[in-house]
């Protein structure tokens, strides 16, 4: 049983806020809430809960924050030694991965849009511990450039909600929709934000216009990428997962012959649901496998999911 999962049966949930402003996520607030609530999560286990039930406890080791991300490394491993358990580290996208599964069956192969506002890379499915990375950004990722786009015209942070209630087919200008080469597997966003910022530095059109004939054009991306991957790998089913999918819009996509599944809302932000039904997912696999397969091989297949270029020099053990 994980941490997060002793937490909710015990009804004393905890949601960790982290606070914004217009720049976006600050490192700093974010990593001195993680050491607040990590000791009232403590103080509950001991309050209202038997360390012995605990089986395993995991947390998620990398990309993310290096402040939070050191934080729960902490904390999770003085746990585990303590009480004399087993821990288990979870990659984090490697986690949003299987976030669609949470509740139901689990099915191979497919190909996973993870589409966060870190991270967009597309995955080619077989297996619990069969991935491999097919195409992601060269620069941004789709949340941050919708977010940067958003906060440089209209200083909003974050900018889904503001499409969400103002996108409408009748807004959306042809004339300015000119896709990028996307005849490669791999996609590239920094020039589409160029273009578009510069639209509004010109005062050519209206930011409202220009805000959403962007998010469409990313939608077309995204619609175009999922043509590409069904005639190169000759497979029809695709998962959306990140925080990204949870916008209503991109919900919207339907396309004829084509299984498309989307995340609940509720698994689409980073939360410990995805990480503890992870370790679940892995601790069976391990107990299954027990002869063909170790720790030290599953560490390298799950840092195997994460090559964007911005955490390469990181590395968290």
């Amino acid at each position: 049983m994980c941490l997060y999962n002793i937490i909710k049966k015990s009804s004393f949930e905890i949601k960790i806020k982290v606070k914004k402003n217009n720049l976006g996520i600050i490192p700093k607030f974010s990593t001195n809430n993680h050491i607040k609530n990590f000791k009232k999560i403590f103080f509950i286990l001991k309050k209202y809960y038997d360390f012995k039930n605990i089986s395993i406890i995991s947390y998620s080791y990398k990309p993310g924050l290096a402040g939070s991300i050191n934080v729960s490394k902490v904390y999770c491993k003085a746990l585990s030694f303590i009480i004399n358990k087993k821990i288990i580290k979870v990659n984090h996208l490697y986690s949003h991965i299987f976030s669609n599964f949470i509740g139901k069956k689990i099915f191979f192969p497919f190909i996973s849009f993870l589409i966060s506002g870190a991270n967009t890379i597309f995955y080619l499915v077989k297996g619990i511990m069969n991935i491999k990375i097919i195409g992601k950004t060269i620069d941004n990722s789709v949340g941050e450039i919708i977010n940067k786009i958003g906060r440089f015209i209209l200083k909003i942070y974050p900018t889904h909600k503001y499409i969400e209630n103002h996108f409408k087919n009748k807004n959306i200008l042809k004339s300015i929709l000119k896709l990028p080469n996307l005849k490669n597997s791999n996609i590239s966003l920094s020039g589409v934000f160029t273009k578009y910022k510069n639209f509004y530095l010109r005062k050519i059109f209206k930011k409202k216009k220009i805000i959403i004939t962007f998010f469409f054009l990313i939608i077309i991306i995204i619609i175009d990428k999922i043509f590409y991957f069904k005639k190169k790998y000759k497979i029809n089913v695709f998962l959306f997962c990140g925080g990204v999918s949870k916008n209503k819009k991109i919900r919207e996509i339907y396309l004829k012959k084509i299984k498309i599944y989307f995340c609940k809302k509720k698994f689409c932000e980073d939360n410990a649901t995805m990480v503890s039904f992870l370790t679940f997912l892995i601790n069976g696999f391990l107990y299954k496998n027990k002869k063909k397969i170790n720790k030290k091989k599953i560490n390298k297949i799950q840092n195997k999911t994460c090559k964007n270029k911005r955490y390469k020099k990181r590395n968290y053990k």
